[in-house]
């Protein structure tokens, strides 16, 4: 209903009709895009994304002294927005129900500060289902530990302290319920955070790095159902071996998407407009 939004698609469709070619992030978006504006799919090129250098373990040689108290407790970690897409409300309410209970881990949100500026108008609607005395304000440090577990709250961060929150936590939980590409999940993969994410068809694609010899790049769960989110943490944490299996697959990950390859690809597709 915004203004910039009806002229970006205004003039998005202007685009569209005079492209040559698109370049879509992901098969699934390429699949999308051409369902929805009828476009033809020869004309859609797929170039994926890739995680900042800062994230890389050489991105780590730069990074800034580490924040005081992130490794303090073991923690889960959200990396994203907080629209309805996004799912955080479901993913609270299974580490609730079925994490914080049983569990001596917290789950670290990132860049929720309308969360945090309704929290203390008690105008939440996101962490209703949790108990006041769990939730925390996570900044400029980690509170001081009350309970067993707790949801945390953080501003937005710079790349560089972002970074260390991915290398600090345990996992990346992210149970999106639609996706054009997502890209926590390869930052993610670049500092060797085990991810656990939604059973998307984007999520099947970026995270299978061999298409005829498909891995387990993640743990999947149904992203409509609490207990399926809940049972995926738990087998997580229940499973040493499976998360350094998970570690260990983020590699691949690395190794397949970096920017490099992004612009050879763009460059080559330059060339061959023009030619």
């Amino acid at each position: 209903k915004k203004l910039r939004t009806r002229l970006y698609q205004k003039n998005a469709q202007t685009a569209f009709k005079n492209a040559d070619t698109i370049i879509a992030v992901s098969e699934a978006t390429a699949l999308d895009l051409t369902d929805k504006i009828h476009f033809p799919y020869d004309h859609v090129k797929v170039i994926h994304e890739a995680a900042s250098p800062v994230y890389t373990v050489e991105g780590r040689k730069h990074a800034h002294k580490r924040i005081q108290g992130i490794n303090s407790t073991p923690y889960f970690l959200y990396v994203g927005g907080y629209d309805p897409r996004k799912n955080v409300t479901r993913l609270v309410e299974a580490f609730n129900e079925y994490i914080a209970p049983n569990h001596d881990i917290d789950l670290i949100l990132i860049g929720a500060e309308t969360a945090m500026q309704e929290l203390a108008k008690g105008t939440n609607h996101l962490l209703e289902p949790l108990p006041a005395s769990t939730i925390k304000d996570l900044h400029p440090t980690l509170a001081v530990r009350e309970s067993r577990s707790r949801i945390l709250l953080t501003p937005s961060l710079p790349p560089e302290a972002l970074a260390e929150y991915y290398r600090g936590a345990r996992a990346l939980v992210n149970v999106s319920l639609a996706e054009g590409f997502n890209l926590p999940l390869l930052e993610a993969a670049a500092c060797g955070t085990p991810l656990l994410t939604s059973d998307l068809t984007i999520h099947r694609e970026i995270l299978s790095t061999d298409s005829k010899n498909p891995t387990e790049s993640a743990l999947f769960c149904d992203p409509t159902s609490t207990k399926s989110i809940g049972e995926m943490m738990i087998n997580f944490l229940r499973d040493e071996p499976l998360e350094q299996k998970l570690r260990a697959a983020t590699q691949a990950l690395r190794d397949t998407y970096t920017w490099e390859k992004a612009a050879q690809k763009t460059l080559a597709l330059y060339h061959q407009l023009l030619t």
